[in-house]
């Protein structure tokens, strides 16, 4: 089975867009593709510098002393969102036709595990489209959240529905759900606990994909010695708690890597003792711009793809 390999920037200050410049395939010695998608954080800084918020690019100051004109977006770029708006169009309707004649059609789940501060909050959110909790470093997260996407063409604005067991499911604005993410999160780092009952989430929006995402809470890396023992307690609990929804088949487990510590890879052990062979495994690696330097010889590089 072909690996597949995704390498997206996520710059620790950044907005939590994901980008790909460069996209390079070599066929391995049994047959398998493997992909890999670099990101120039460089070029990206540039070309920012000459997009307007609404994504166009900026004219650059005109010698007369005359105001720059706007210009629109460039052919390719108008290409890309145009190709992309047909495939998720096509997704929905294929999804739509589904439900109309009642067939299975069901709507992929991945599994988003990592480290702490390794950028899952941010992957989870730009997949979503916004923001819908508060980035932070650390251990923020501590319930799983499950966010079930449903595109509804009809909601300009995310539309949010939050499921509990006192309330089933009620309206809530993107607010309220940060509100009582953070408060589930502060009453448990206040006890020192994790807790793996999911919060759930359902999301109706433009914008969406059909598509489940279950954010896991950070694994933790807990230094040894009997003075870290509370961390350490807390690095198994998120540990077995992750490990059971990986043991879960219908998931596809999306393994997130900070590049800083790529010669590691703890994470991805964590992953291959519960799919040895990545299967059902995407292995994304954030801030990969930043590490290129370390690439000095290819075995540097293999040991990357093969730790």
């Amino acid at each position: 089975m072909a690996e597949k390999w995704l390498a997206m920037h996520a710059s620790s200050g950044g907005t939590g867009r994901y980008a790909a410049n460069n996209v390079n395939s070599s066929v391995n010695q049994s047959g398998g593709m493997r992909q890999s998608v670099t990101h120039d954080s460089a070029h990206e800084s540039d070309d920012k510098s000459r997009r307007t918020p609404g994504g166009l690019r900026r004219s650059a100051p005109r010698m007369d002393g005359m105001p720059p004109i706007e210009a629109s977006p460039g052919r390719s770029e108008r290409a890309l969102r145009s190709g992309n708006e047909r495939l998720y169009e096509a997704y929905n309707d294929l999804h739509a036709l589904a439900q109309d004649f009642e067939k299975p059609f069901d709507a992929p789940a991945i599994l988003v595990v990592g480290h702490q501060t390794d950028g899952k909050s941010a992957l989870v959110e730009a997949l979503m489209g916004f923001q819908f909790n508060h980035v932070g470093g650390g251990t923020k997260t501590r319930r799983p959240i499950t966010l079930h996407m449903k595109y509804n063409p009809s909601c300009v604005q995310p539309q949010c529905y939050l499921l509990t067991e006192e309330f089933g499911e009620q309206d809530v604005s993107l607010e309220e759900l940060q509100d009582y993410i953070e408060s589930e999160n502060s009453r448990l780092d206040l006890e020192g606990q994790f807790w793996s009952k999911e919060i759930v989430v359902r999301i109706e929006y433009k914008y969406s994909p059909n598509l489940t995402i279950i954010d896991t809470p950070g694994l933790i890396s807990a230094a040894p010695g009997k003075r870290n023992s509370g961390l350490q307690n807390s690095a198994r609990q998120v540990e077995a708690m992750v490990r059971a929804k990986m043991e879960q088949k219908e998931y596809i487990i999306l393994c997130l890597e900070d590049s800083n510590d790529w010669s590691n890879a703890t994470t991805r052990r964590l992953v291959m003792s519960v799919d040895p062979s990545l299967n059902r495994t995407v292995v994304v690696s954030t801030k990969l711009d930043t590490r290129i330097p370390q690439f000095a010889r290819p075995h540097d590089v293999e040991m990357f793809l093969r730790p």
